[in-house]
């Protein structure tokens, strides 16, 4: 009976042994697939691929539509087609502009330069003054003040009561300006301001992992 008890013992003993490490084992598996297991808090923060414009640099852009030539802060066109006065301002107001005002000597000889850049000329060309409204107070039909001219000699002269109307191009000199009769029918020029200027943000493209936890 003693033996029995001595052979069953030492069966207890050996299963003990052999079956400690396949549980040890099997306890540090499982610690290492939680440990593993991406957490909630992870796959909350990572989603599908997004755009984004949060870090994106703001840029401004402004200018002139296609077929106007800007200088300054105002657009040009230059208009071969040949129209009394009057009907130049109400073809310039049709696009959103006027007959070109001039306010300064470099303003003068851009427009000068663009007439003959584009004509191959010093065609005669209608601009924006007019003094019909009271003689000899020349205004401009933008509204802007009147704070240069570039009068040929002996110009303004008003022949014949009858010019009230602005044109450039009358002589190739740098003093070309010329009061004559509306009814004229010249080439003209048109000008308005440059559009407004618009932030425009480029937008990034980020890229981040959707977190799908495989089955362990």
């Amino acid at each position: 009976m003693a033996a029995l008890h001595l052979l069953m013992l030492f069966c207890l003993t050996a299963t003990a042994v052999l079956t400690a490490p396949a549980m040890a084992e099997s306890d540090r598996v499982s610690d290492l697939k939680l440990m593993t297991r991406p957490s909630p808090d992870k796959c909350a923060r990572v989603q599908d691929k997004t755009k984004t414009i949060k870090n994106s640099r703001p840029r401004l852009i402004s200018g002139c539509a296609e077929g106007w030539t800007r200088f300054g802060s105002r657009c040009f066109k230059l208009i071969k087609e040949t129209k009394t006065w009057i009907d130049a301002e109400k073809s310039c107001q049709s696009l959103g502009a006027n007959l070109a005002s001039i306010h300064s000597a470099e303003e003068d000889n851009f427009i000068l330069d663009m007439i003959q850049k584009e004509t191959g000329a010093r065609t005669r060309t209608w601009v924006g003054g007019s003094d019909a409204a009271k003689e000899g107070i020349w205004l401009w039909t933008d509204g802007s003040v009147w704070d240069y001219t570039a009068w040929h000699g002996g110009e303004p002269n008003n022949v014949a009561n009858n010019e009230h109307s602005l044109m450039v191009n009358w002589h190739p000199t740098p003093k070309f300006w010329n009061d004559l009769p509306d009814s004229w029918a010249l080439f003209y020029m048109c000008a308005k301001n440059t559009a407004p200027s618009k932030t425009v943000f480029l937008e990034l493209e980020g890229f981040v992992l959707h977190c799908t936890p495989r089955p362990m």
